[in-house]
């Protein structure tokens, strides 16, 4: 069924181009419209020339004039045609190619990635399952807290807990948690990449850069080495607080 649906909107996307590739133009034909000027010139000199307006001397030069264009306008329209029946094959190849490569290259694209097969998820479904992981982590989370409680602060395995506590908060969506576990990891060990993602997640949360966090961008990039991966991003940061401080 989606096979059909996905040939008839192709369809439709293309119906335009193709109505206008096989509709034959009716372009004005430049000799028959020369024609039908030199003529219609031709009448009036003969009218000017029975109502004695024009002299007889007079009319045989411009009607020889007018024949002369006329004689130009052939050639021209002539050659015209020659030239354009050679370019419009060309054109009218490119026009197929096109018609057929653009539903080609987009059937291509599609069947890397897409499995027409698979069912649709609505987004009520998609917020039950994430609300299931979420209660399904929630005692995992409770558990790592007090396994973390029980360790002493010389311990390295607390810092590498809290760093781990951080990241299973940001992934429920509780930053605030997130944040205060970063913090007591950088109390018991000043790393500058924790640092710096402590103080970012804090700015994307209050929308300022605090003196607190300033101090700690601060303190981030002069214990960082020179190629450090997030000195930029600091940098920017500190810059902010900077015009945030200007009256």
């Amino acid at each position: 069924m989606l096979w059909i649906v996905i040939l008839c909107i192709s369809v439709i996307c293309l119906s335009p181009a193709c109505f206008a590739f096989i509709r034959k133009t009716r372009g004005l034909d430049v000799r028959q419209s020369a024609l039908g000027l030199y003529r219609s010139q031709l009448l009036e000199l003969e009218q000017d020339v029975h109502q004695g307006l024009l002299p007889q001397e007079e009319y045989q030069q411009t009607q020889l004039e007018i024949q002369r264009r006329l004689l130009k306008a052939d050639q021209l329209s002539t050659m015209s045609e020659n030239q354009s029946t050679g370019s419009s094959g060309f054109t009218t190849y490119l026009i197929i190619c096109g018609l057929v490569m653009l539903p080609t290259a987009a059937l291509g694209l599609y069947m890397l990635d897409g499995n027409p097969a698979l069912a649709p998820q609505p987004l009520a479904t998609r917020l039950a399952a994430q609300k299931q992981l979420i209660q399904q982590a929630a005692p995992l989370i409770a558990a790592l807290k007090a396994k973390i409680a029980e360790l002493s602060d010389h311990d390295p395995n607390k810092f590498n807990g809290l760093v781990l506590l951080g990241k299973a908060e940001i992934e429920q969506g509780n930053f605030e948690q997130a944040v205060m576990a970063w913090r007591q990891a950088l109390n018991l060990r000043f790393d500058p990449d924790l640092a710096v993602q402590t103080a970012e997640i804090q700015i994307e949360q209050e929308g300022y850069v605090s003196k607190e966090n300033v101090a700690l961008l601060s303190k981030a990039l002069a214990q960082a080495p020179q190629e450090f991966r997030w000195r930029m991003l600091a940098e920017q940061r500190l810059a902010q607080a900077e015009k945030e401080n200007q009256p």
